[in-house]
């Protein structure tokens, strides 16, 4: 027997520092980063037309702002990357806090949630999944409702990629 599922919540979390393309920019200027070719978006048709309206922008603008819509990021560390280690949030912490802003946002207990889906492109752990450790924050060994981790990037990144050339 199949039943209907209703997500009621929405919650999120995010590093507490900020990364915007110029920064990103800078960083790839200065050989922190390795391939980005610049001479590909540069030299196409699509980039060209747009630099009729945006004359100031780089094709890293084009390419992260335009095409991908990526104009800031979040991250738990500061950028560039300093040689001092600091502590910094995990994906696991990240995720607790994403759980709780989505069960206040619906009105929701732990108990009440029939099953647990958690995402993530930078994973706590591999083996076993995150969504199990999340659910571990909330509820005791006794509830059994499942828990799906799912990994994956964006592939919507890479078939964007060939839309900007």
């Amino acid at each position: 027997m199949f039943e209907n599922y209703i997500f009621s919540g929405f919650g999120y979390s995010a590093g507490k520092f900020t990364i915007t393309n110029n920064d990103i920019y800078d960083a790839l200027k200065k050989g922190y980063f390795e391939g980005f070719a610049e001479d590909k978006i540069s030299g196409s048709a699509k980039f060209e037309k747009y630099r009729e309206t945006h004359p100031d922008d780089t094709p890293f603008d084009y390419f992260a702002g335009n095409i991908m819509g990526f104009y800031e990021r979040h991250y738990v560390r500061p950028f560039p990357p300093r040689v001092n280690r600091m502590q910094v949030e995990s994906s696991l912490e990240l995720a607790v806090k994403a759980v709780k802003n989505a069960m206040l946002d619906a009105k929701v207990q732990a108990g009440d949630i029939d099953a647990w889906f958690v995402s993530t492109v930078s994973p706590y752990q591999q083996a076993p999944g995150i969504a199990g450790s999340v659910k571990s924050f909330f509820v005791d060994a006794k509830n059994y409702t499942p828990a799906f981790s799912l990994m994956s990037g964006c592939a919507g990144f890479n078939q964007n990629l060939q839309k900007c050339i």
